[in-house]
């Protein structure tokens, strides 16, 4: 290849410098290279006017051969002058041997001293071949330079375009899943889907993409799908108790199917329900017994919970809605007055008993109670409450009665052993009512 050019442009070299060349052209830098052609004759330059050997460039570069590596531009350059090139000239004898000759040679058998100065030149060009910075002018790069800078900006093209594919591809999906989303939305926004967190989370939790939680949605208001289980969090079953209380099984049923409340089932499986005997008629010692035995005794005897404590007492007195209430296991009327009641029967014996009890109520001899006094007892140190008696009472009591329901618990607590099973009573603690204080006065 290297050959050929030389062929191509000796004649060129030989009209402007007087002596044979094989120099490459400039526009063949920019060319690809042409193929080989088999060299059967070794190619001398013509007879030089100079009688000086010149000097022998010893190319040393591991880059690749003389012509792809030296820097022939600036050597030659096209319409420039002699001040504009270098000092020295190079010749190619047999594409084997290079010779460099100097612009000033004196000539003579032996190389010149002009001449023997060239390699120094030549050194220098090399050392720009071995060493070029990437900001470097494109003139003044060799064949070679230019080849490797035009392999790696191909190199960065391609890169550039398979990034160009990818973000294509990843602004697809992005568009895709911003569908998804919107239709998400629109979905939640438009359709009363019960038990929507729950379905939300299940999604979740299996690994759903978007488009699934939309058509599991979808299949939700279609009613395709069973519904997932209730969420069982503290507001939820607390809801789910206030129902049970104020509306009773058929409205917890009602609701649950519904708006996805839990079963009667499920409440009763995470809450735990105290079971108290309320007085019915005055005050009587034997429910506060039971209501020990059953809330306190039973309870931490089965929890392991035999450390002695000091126990507190605590009563107050809370809403009560006004009504009458039937207790099947006694067959008698509860919700009225414990003060007031004793004046009537309360046990529904025959159908007489229950007019009698309705007359009572008419004629004021009895009344519903307003509010209820509750007692509880609570162990210092720990956190747990135990009601053990609620009293049905109205707005007119005294402090005789308090100072009664003060005497009536502690001798109940002692007269079941609590004080040796539990703790002795160290405090009783009331809201400040002044019946209370004077009660408290005169029964401590």
């Amino acid at each position: 290849m290297f050959i050929q050019l030389v062929l191509l442009h000796i004649t060129d070299i030989s009209d402007r410098y007087s002596r044979s060349s094989s120099l490459p052209p400039e526009d063949t830098l920019a060319c690809p290279p042409t193929p080989e052609i088999p060299v059967t004759d070794t190619i001398s330059p013509p007879p030089s006017p100079f009688s000086c050997c010149g000097v022998v460039v010893d190319s040393n570069i591991e880059a690749g051969p003389p012509g792809w590596t030296f820097p022939w531009h600036r050597v030659i350059q096209r319409g420039a002058s002699e001040t504009q090139t270098e000092s020295f000239r190079i010749e190619i004898d047999g594409a084997e041997v290079t010779r460099a000759f100097s612009k000033t040679c004196l000539g003579g058998i032996e190389a010149c001293a002009e001449c023997q100065k060239v390699p120094r030149h030549i050194l220098e060009l090399q050392d720009l071949v071995k060493d070029t910075k990437p900001h470097t002018n494109l003139r003044f790069l060799n064949y070679q330079q230019l080849t490797t800078r035009v392999k790696d900006k191909d190199t960065e093209i391609r890169k550039l375009r398979l990034r160009c594919v990818n973000l294509a591809k990843k602004h697809g999906n992005s568009i895709k899943k911003l569908t998804d989303f919107r239709r998400l939305a629109f979905a939640v926004a438009e359709s009363n889907i019960p038990r929507l967190k729950q379905f939300l989370s299940i999604g979740l939790r299996n690994g759903a993409s978007t488009r699934k939680l939309v058509n599991m949605l979808g299949d939700a208001v279609e009613g395709n799908i069973p519904n997932p289980r209730p969420s069982t969090d503290s507001r939820t079953m607390d809801v789910t108790l206030m129902t049970y209380i104020l509306g009773g099984r058929k409205l917890l049923y009602a609701l649950s199917h519904a708006n996805g409340l839990p079963s009667l089932c499920t409440l009763r499986n995470h809450m735990v329900f105290t079971h108290i005997m309320p007085p019915i008629g005055t005050l009587s010692i034997a429910d506060i017994l039971h209501n020990i035995q059953a809330v306190v005794l039973g309870p931490r005897a089965a929890a392991g919970r035999t450390t002695l404590c000091g126990v507190n007492l605590m009563i107050d007195e809370v809403a009560l809605e006004e009504r009458a209430v039937h207790f099947r296991h006694v067959n008698s009327v509860g919700g009225l007055c414990w003060r007031h009641s004793s004046v009537v029967n309360l046990v529904l014996s025959t159908y007489q008993s229950a007019l009698d009890l309705v007359k009572s109520l008419k004629e004021g001899k009895v009344h519903f109670a307003k509010e209820m006094t509750v007692v509880a007892a609570s162990c210092f140190g720990e956190s747990s409450t135990y009601p053990i008696l609620a009293l049905p009472t109205c707005k007119h009591v005294k402090a005789p009665d308090s100072r009664n329901i003060y005497d009536v618990v502690m001798e109940a607590w002692r007269s079941l052993g609590a004080q040796e099973k539990v703790g002795r009573i160290w405090s009783w603690a009331t809201d400040g009512d002044m019946i209370r204080r004077v009660a408290g006065y005169e029964a401590f």
